[in-house]
């Protein structure tokens, strides 16, 4: 597994080298890959496992990797290049992020199907030789499809995409200097002490005085849904409150 992780890292290792001609960002791009996406790849399928494909937190271990990674290629830029490459390591940062959130991705989906499968009684090596022709069939269609795209609509306004711009703007933001870490150390510390208030197992009036930090992040993405009048995510999120409600209810009531 570890040769074979390797060996799925080198391309991005190549990739880096040739956006960037620097050598150092494509070996810690390599080393980064290697890591992150051997254990985000577990992290995924292990959820998948548990909850489904459906559930996979890929855009969190997306986001954590984007923000691991430009915070490295940051002070490789600054220490050995005195930042003349920011713009080469912002692609070179969404392309590592790229690589971990796919490898994320299939282990979910693997994952899931072989989850399945052994319900009903399917054959695993056949399962995973589906899995190769379906990732094959993805990597050779997918990228024609999206220079199609690209090429006939304007990304960001015909086409919608709230979460590539997000990786993009916390790229940027980290490498160019103009990230509010503010925000993101206030994140950090909610989720802390949600954790830790977890661990403290006290109640009132028999109502548990802890929270999950992902329920919580759940219900600020739909006030923030709510606030920018977002339909999708006040959709998405409102049937999950909804659903939670009735689990509530019914477990109470039953």
């Amino acid at each position: 597994v570890s040769r074979l992780s390797l060996a799925m890292a080198l391309p991005m290792a190549l990739m880096v080298w040739w956006i960037s001609g620097l050598i150092l960002p494509a070996l810690l791009a390599l080393l980064i890959v290697f890591s992150a996406g051997y254990l985000f790849a577990a992290i995924a399928g292990y959820m998948a496992g548990l909850l489904g494909s459906s559930n996979n937190p890929i855009s969190g271990v997306t986001i954590i990797v984007v923000i691991f990674t430009a915070s490295l290629f940051t002070l490789l830029n600054w220490l050995v290049y005195d930042g003349a490459h920011t713009q080469d390591l912002v692609v070179a940062t969404i392309g590592v992020a790229a690589f971990v959130c796919c490898a994320g991705a299939i282990s979910g989906d693997n994952l899931q199907d072989l989850k399945t499968g052994n319900i009903v009684g399917a054959t695993p090596w056949r399962q995973q030789v589906a899995q190769l022709v379906g990732v094959l069939a993805g990597a050779l269609v997918i990228p024609l499809v999206l220079n199609l795209l690209i090429s006939t609509y304007e990304l960001g306004k015909d086409l919608a995409a709230p979460q590539a711009f997000l990786m993009a703007a916390l790229a940027s933001g980290i490498l160019e200097g103009t990230m509010d870490w503010a925000m993101v150390l206030l994140g950090a510390g909610i989720a802390f002490c949600l954790i830790a208030l977890r661990h403290h197992r006290e109640e009132w009036n028999g109502l548990p005085l802890h929270l999950m930090f992902l329920t919580v992040a759940y219900g600020l993405f739909l006030v923030g849904g709510i606030v920018e009048d977002a339909l999708v995510e006040f959709v998405f999120m409102g049937s999950l409150f909804i659903g939670a409600t009735l689990a509530w209810m019914f477990e109470k009531g039953g």
